[in-house]
Formats: structure tokens, sequence, C-alpha cells
């Protein structure tokens, strides 16, 4: 004699269980509800647009518009400076090394600008199903752009006799 378990007992071999298809019409909504939501949960949870433009090309413009188009978060440049931790991953990305994207990017839809832009070919292989944007600039205008901003700030924390400064400029 075997042992019988939930669903062999409502639809039993010997007959029909009308109490069985009640239940079974009942939850299967639920059921099939549920798997919809979790994979729909797992799809808004992770990467779905990729930045492949590099700083001083609109990123910042397109950060903001992407949130606003419904990305609950964009990763940009800014989020490093908010979250120091991320420092040490980012230089082992950088380095070839293999890191966990999943909890780097853990609330984030979208991605944007350094120092994502030149991942760009190893985040679509981590989210094959994320779409890319270039973003660009005539190039003499960004050379000129990212001289004044980006490279001037730098420098000056390369030279700066606060350690800390210093850091943040490498």
């Amino acid at each position: 004699m075997h042992k019988q378990g939930f669903v062999s007992t409502l639809f039993a071999p010997g007959g029909f269980r009308p109490i069985g298809c009640f239940l079974l019409i009942l939850f299967y909504p639920f059921f099939f509800t549920y798997s919809f939501f979790i994979l729909f949960l797992e799809n808004l949870m992770s990467i779905q647009v990729i930045g492949a433009g590099f700083g001083r090309t609109g990123t910042l413009s397109l950060k903001y518009g992407l949130e606003m188009l419904g990305y609950s978060q964009c990763y940009h440049m800014m989020e490093l400076m908010n979250h120091p931790q991320h420092k040490e991953l980012w230089l082992q990305a950088h380095n070839g090394y293999a890191i966990d994207w999943h909890s780097l990017y853990e609330g984030y839809q979208a991605t944007v600008d350094w120092p994502s832009c030149n991942l760009w070919r190893t985040l679509m292989q981590e989210y094959p199903e994320a779409k890319v944007i270039l973003s660009i600039r005539d190039p003499d205008k960004w050379y000129d752009s990212i001289m004044a901003t980006i490279f001037k700030s730098s420098r000056m924390s390369l030279e700066s006799d606060d350690p800390n400064k210093q850091q943040s400029g490498q």
C-alpha cells in the first residue's frame, strides 16, 4: 500500500472527487499569478538598461531620464561616491576578475557612465535581455569638457596633502 500525498487524496484513483476539482480551480490562478509575479519581480530587480557612453556625453541627463521613465534607480559614477565599498569590486571587475554583479546592482535597473560603461560587453553577458544605449558627443568638445571637469578634479585630488582626497583621485 502506498502513502498518498495531498493531491492524490483529492483525486483518488478510484473515482472523481469534486473537492479536488474545486481546489484546483480555486488555487490554480494563484499559483500561476504567483509564478508570474516572481518572474516579474526578478526582471524588475535586474539591470534592464546599460549605458555604454563615457562621462560628459549626457550620462547624468540619461540617468535622470531613465529614472523618470520608471527605471527605479540608475547606477552612475555618483553612486560610486555614495558607496565607497563598491570601489574594490569595480577594481576587480576592471582587472578581469569575476564579481557578483547582482549584489553590486541590487536595487538598480539601469547603469550609465563610469565605471560601467567600458564593461558593457561583460554586462551584456550577465544581463542578456538588457538594452544598450550609447551616448556620444563631438570628440573635441568631449575632450575639452572632460579635461576641464573630471580630469581636473582627479588631478587636484592626487596633488592634495590629504590622503583621503588622494585616494579619491585614483
